[in-house]
């Protein structure tokens, strides 16, 4: 047609089909009690159907971990009769707290989203249109009625996890699979922040995400998907949406400058070629005027950061003006000149190789305290851990060296510095030089003390049980412990920084798009295998090397 109708036309699928796996595993009943809660009727154990259900009595099932899932239910009722089927990430206790996610006693499986199927005398086995989320499940029926089956059919991206990280401490195994875990509840026809609420694609946490599948594994077709997708976004004004796929419009300027990282991040981990035809340098260029010219003006859309307590919304003083988001921009704005650089030659040519090898170096100033004064005087310089974390991360990316240049713990805490929440840990641990990173895991080992099964959005009380950004300790175990990062376009050469802290033994194995990079210390030594040249940092010096074994 010459005009008329939508502007979405069908193209061919550019990632899998989702999995679709009946749950093997089978539900507990944790409860079943009358409305009144004054007669309850404990029922514990493994869930043998069919079950009899009664009028008053609801029965509390508990799958052990959040699922993600088709309720795929067989029922057989009186006509007109009607099932209540609830679905929850945890029990709520008086107070509308969660407390320990596996204790139910006393707590309510309200609130929490519903469905409500209404039977006809026949036995019938019924499937939603659209997945749910849920580690709980409470059934109310209104009339006398036989649950023959409840076999929830496990859907989500098919995630694959080709790369291993194994420790001597017992925190390491669970912190990984929950992590893991995470991650695959919160990937599906895009990346999402959370399976329960939003199953929205938000530019700040699908960064984190992505860069979590760059090291997962070797597919990167969510990966791109997401940088096209969120690409797809772009506003006449200049800026990205904070979210995409979305019909409801929302800005949240500074990430549109994650978006751009999002790019360079691409462009080291994947195919440069591989990046949207719309992103190039003039688009980059574009974003960041718009969010340049922003700052001065008042209405500025929503300035988030990071769910610090103290900011009303995420908001740090300053709005845009928050020294954090002048280092987000100078991030972004530094990771947009070098994508011109590789983006307007070939990727592996001698001059992109000379580029690499001639990254420029900056310096600082400093506080009394120690702290960055080089933006001071034309930004907001209400003191951060996130401000001085980018600060970091851009000497880092300019080549520059921290060297013996601790993490100011003592001086930020002298300035009453926000501190980070899990989102922007990540950015934090990556800057913190030295760092014995088991003992920056406190809150996800806690987590796991606590019954959670997936790693939180925030702090207690939290509102979601599972949030992608809280998944970064698999980039922690391989970007700080075994300190493998990528410094060249498409992974084609590496830096490896070991930082083993309190561990006296790690092994981790990495998914490189050329084979297996392996980095692994016991006793003092470190065996390497790379399948591309790197470079060696450890105990004070620097060395190139060439791919291959060796022990160091």
């Amino acid at each position: 047609a010459l005009g008329g109708g939508t502007p979405w036309m069908l193209v061919p699928r550019s990632i899998p089909h989702m999995r679709y796996d009946v749950c093997d595993k089978q539900p507990s009943i944790r409860r079943g009690f009358a409305h009144d809660h004054d007669n309850p009727e404990p029922r514990e154990g493994v869930a043998v159907f069919p079950l009899e259900l009664k009028p008053g009595c609801d029965v509390l099932l508990d799958w052990g971990e959040l699922l993600c899932a088709f309720p795929r239910l067989t029922i057989e009722g009186p006509p007109e009769a009607e099932l209540i089927v609830t679905y929850n990430e945890a029990t709520w206790g008086p107070d509308q707290q969660k407390g320990h996610r596996g204790e139910v006693a006393g707590k309510s499986a309200l609130p929490g989203y519903q469905d409500r199927f209404v039977t006809d005398g026949a036995r019938r086995t019924i499937e939603t249109l659209w997945w749910r989320t849920f580690r709980y499940v409470c059934l109310d029926a209104s009339e006398p009625m036989t649950l023959h089956a409840f076999d929830p059919v496990e859907t989500g991206y098919p995630l694959q996890v080709e790369s291993s990280f194994d420790a001597d401490d017992p925190s390491v195994a669970p912190i990984w699979d929950v992590s893991v875990r995470t991650a695959e509840r919160c990937a599906g026809e895009t990346y999402f922040d959370c399976p329960y609420y939003e199953q929205l694609q938000y530019v700040g946490d699908t960064r984190i995400q992505a860069l979590i599948g760059y090291y997962l594994g070797r597919d990167r077709s969510l990966q791109r998907n997401a940088v096209e997708t969120l690409g797809w976004s772009l506003m006449s004004n200049g800026l990205t949406q904070s979210r995409y796929p979305s019909r409801q419009v929302q800005v949240i300027p500074p990430f549109s400058l994650w978006w751009v990282m999002m790019l360079y991040d691409q462009m080291l981990y994947d195919d440069p070629a591989a990046r949207p035809d719309f992103a190039s340098p003039q688009t980059l260029e574009r974003v960041l005027g718009r969010f340049r010219k922003l700052q001065r003006e008042e209405e500025q859309f929503w300035p988030f950061a990071d769910w610090v307590p103290e900011w009303r919304w995420g908001v740090p003083p300053g709005g845009l003006n928050a020294l954090v988001h002048h280092q987000t921009l100078d991030l972004a704005t530094r990771a947009k000149e070098i994508l011109k650089h590789v983006w307007n030659a070939k990727p592996m040519d001698a001059e992109v190789a000379r580029f690499w090898r001639d990254w420029p170096t900056t310096a600082s100033t400093r506080s009394p305290h120690g702290l960055s004064t080089s933006l001071r005087g034309r930004v907001d310089d209400t003191p951060s851990e996130h401000g001085e974390a980018l600060r970091r991360l851009m000497m880092q990316m300019h080549g520059a060296e921290l060297g013996g240049d601790a993490w100011p713990t003592d001086a930020l805490a002298l300035e009453g510095a926000a501190k980070c929440t899990y989102y922007f840990s990540y950015y934090k641990h990556l800057a913190m030089r030295p760092i014995d990173y088991m003992a920056e895991l406190a809150p996800w080992k806690q987590m796991i003390e606590d019954g959670l099964t997936t790693f939180a959005e925030n702090p207690e009380p939290t509102r979601s049980d599972c949030h992608a950004w809280s998944a970064h300790p698999i980039l922690g175990f391989f970007q700080i412990v075994a300190g493998v990062e990528s410094i060249a376009p498409f992974w084609a050469a590496a830096r490896i920084e070991p930082r083993p802290g309190s561990l006296r033994r790690f092994d981790a194995k990495i998914a490189h798009p050329g084979g297996e990079l392996r980095v692994a210390y016991e006793d003092g030594h470190l065996d390497i295998d790379s399948p591309v040249p790197y470079e060696l940092v450890w105990m004070g010096r620097k060395e190139t090397r060439p791919a291959g074994n060796s022990r160091v």
